[in-house]
């Protein structure tokens, strides 16, 4: 499940990651590495959620695996 999560995310993290290394680079060392350590924590906050809600997200996913030939049929 981490894989293909960062997988989907890398296009999505790519673009902030070079912009915060950039701004990072144009500031001091302090405030850079403040702007460095924001995304990451901002980003560990869905992390968290998703760790400690897991045993109930299971549950959810095997209740919607019943509707899931729904979904392959109206996506292929």
């Amino acid at each position: 499940m981490g894989m293909a999560f960062a997988f989907a995310w890398t296009p999505c993290i790519g673009p902030v990651l070079g912009a915060v290394t950039a701004l990072a680079a144009t500031r001091s060392t302090l405030a850079g590495a403040w702007c460095c350590c924001w995304p990451i924590r901002s980003a560990s906050g869905p992390f968290a959620v998703t760790g400690l809600a897991f045993g109930r997200l299971t549950t959810l996913y095997a209740r919607a695996r019943r509707g899931l030939w729904i979904v392959h049929i109206v996506g292929g």
